[in-house]
């Protein structure tokens, strides 16, 4: 499988990382770099590096979206948070059978019924996102996912124009639109402290993206979740 194969929304993201990669920017080297991963094939049992390539293709789509290519500072500030997509996600470490239980409780597309599905990973489902990848593989139901990383997506806001966060907001209904299940693992309280969006920014961007949200709060979209249990959550309650 290739990255094509996923829809039109990865050919789309593809196409701004190559002309990212062909023009002046500070994150020229990085998209280059990417460029023999977002064109080669995928197996099963890459699901993994597949994820790491998707992660890292939509850090850059999104500075390619909120117009911060050349901000010095927002390179800078990225540089220092501590996690910065799939590749430093982690995963508790308990029993493989545990992962693969709650990767199938979390499962809720069904083949052949036109389901397409939106997927949102966070820290700690470094085991369960590529079982759930390879469900959706295997019963060839159309997927989109979202990475997500509160420090970069504060750095983000923080850094662009209101018009810039607006089009971040506007990119994750294009990503989103037509799906009609949602799977969410993130993860609980964060082991460190995070980054602070500016309230403003993050009301624009809230707005943006509302419609998505209430079509889970109204219903038309079904959506299993879980939030993973952190060392931070196991200190608030005194574990």
């Amino acid at each position: 499988m290739k990255i094509n194969d996923l829809g039109e929304y990865y050919t789309r993201q593809i196409g701004a990382i190559v002309a990212l990669a062909g023009r002046h920017s500070l994150w020229r080297e990085e998209a280059t770099a990417m460029l023999p991963r977002l064109t080669r094939s995928y197996k099963r049992s890459e699901s993994d590096a597949l994820l790491t390539t998707l992660s890292e293709a939509q850090c850059l789509d999104y500075i390619v979206q909120t117009g911060l290519g050349n901000d010095a500072s927002f390179k800078a500030a990225v540089s220092a948070i501590p996690l910065s997509g799939w590749k430093d996600f982690t995963a508790p470490d308990v029993a493989l059978k545990l992962h693969e239980s709650l990767a199938n409780k979390l499962y809720n597309a069904k083949p052949g019924v036109n389901d397409r599905v939106s997927m949102r990973f966070g820290d700690g489902s470094r085991i369960m996102g590529p079982m759930l990848v390879n469900k959706c593989l295997h019963d060839k139901v159309p997927f989109v996912i979202y990475f997500v990383n509160p420090d970069f997506h504060a750095l983000l806001l923080n850094h662009a124009s209101p018009e810039g966060v607006k089009a971040l907001g506007q990119d994750f209904l294009r990503m989103t639109d037509g799906t009609n299940k949602s799977i969410i693992a993130r993860s609980g309280m964060p082991n460190h402290k995070p980054v602070a969006a500016q309230r403003d920014k993050a009301q624009i961007y809230d707005t943006e993206t509302a419609p998505h949200f209430r079509k889970a709060s109204t219903g038309e979209m079904f959506y299993t979740l879980t939030a993973i249990p952190t060392q931070k959550d196991a200190e608030i309650d005194g574990i």
